[in-house]
């Protein structure tokens, strides 16, 4: 069995893989805060791959790239898990090297199992759990979308032989299909899986070269700019986006950053999503200490709903009328 994401291959593991499994599992960083102590030889790693990682649907999580372990990601099954005792419900865990944190790389991993729990294993709820300070797996669990359950004092933790406080969270099969139909306001730092794929659909709108996108969200996804890109989804598909750039090609070069690009699918429009997506990318930007902000448009009456005050007219390269330019303040 193997499962696909934009970025990532997950698949069974493999005896081969103990070399790089000890290369990431070795570090102190990366077990202990999720229960287990780090790996002291490739011979722990491949007898964990022989031991642990065999479940019916644990998983190596591997670039596509080269297809290395770089982590892994399991549905511990009933039997498998202290966190259910339904064959209908299943417990998510995961881990990642830490020269790989930061990329969203696990969230992305996780939101292709949680669909093949409740599309392919017919699963009603999955849990998922976290300690007291890791709070990189509760951020996690967050943007998944599960819901908090409880918290236990005491929680014995056999592999490191001590106790600690525990935090359980859920989502049943429901909740995962609605957040598949709500619309889910996303940056692309959030989901960078998305970037080729927002570029398209960019490009489709404005006809502007995919290149030239791809160029600006991954100087912003690298944090060479903090200058972003925004995007509505409905499922899996981009119905919104907008994003920040220097200067939205007209004269007034010391207007910026500008908002451009800003677009609502046909079929979506009348929902409020560019409303949402002004908001958030101004807040984000005030939130980085970068205020004024500024538009070019040609629609009247409808930025103004949303904060925006009409500033000048400004030339548009290569246009040959004058079009309005606003400001955020």
């Amino acid at each position: 069995m193997m499962l696909e994401t934009e970025r990532l291959v997950l698949r069974r593991f493999e005896e081969s893989d103990a070399e790089d499994l000890y290369k990431y599992a070795s570090d102190p960083d990366v077990g202990p805060i999720a229960g287990w102590p780090p790996h002291q030889s490739i011979e722990e790693s491949l007898e964990v791959i022989r031991t642990v990682f065999c479940g019916a649907e644990a998983y190596a999580v591997c670039l596509k790239s080269d297809r290395r372990a770089i982590g892994a990601i399991e549905l511990k099954l009933n039997g498998y898990t202290d966190m259910t005792e339904r064959d209908g419900e299943c417990e998510l865990g995961y881990w990642l090297g830490k020269p790989f944190w930061g990329q969203e790389l696990i969230p992305e991993a996780a939101r292709e199992m949680l669909r093949h729990a409740f599309e392919n294993l017919g699963m009603s709820k999955v849990w998922c759990g976290y300690y007291d300070g890791n709070n990189k797996s509760k951020r996690v669990q967050e943007k998944l979308g599960f819901q908090y359950q409880w918290t236990t004092e005491g929680v014995d933790v056999p592999l490191m032989h001590e106790k600690r406080t525990g935090h359980v969270n859920c989502m049943n099969k429901s909740d995962w299909e609605r957040l598949q139909s709500d619309f889910q306001y996303v940056s692309l730092r959030e989901r960078p899986e998305l970037t080729f794929t927002a570029a398209q659909w960019f490009h489709s709108k404005w006809g502007v070269p995919a290149e030239a996108y791809l160029e600006c969200m991954e100087a912003y996804i690298k944090r060479e700019t903090e200058y972003g890109w925004y995007l509505c989804l409905a499922g899996s598909r981009i119905v919104g986006g907008l994003g920040v750039i220097d200067n939205d090609f007209h004269d007034r070069k010391d207007l910026t950053p500008n908002v451009c690009a800003v677009y609502t699918e046909e079929d979506c429009r009348g929902k409020g999503i560019a409303g949402h997506l002004l908001c958030m990318v101004v807040e984000d930007l005030r939130s980085k200490g970068i205020t004024p902000v500024y538009l070019l448009t040609d629609h009247v009456n409808f930025y103004e709903r949303y904060g925006w005050e009409f500033l000048c007219m400004v030339q548009g390269d290569g246009e040959p009328e004058m079009s309005r330019m606003y400001i955020h303040r």
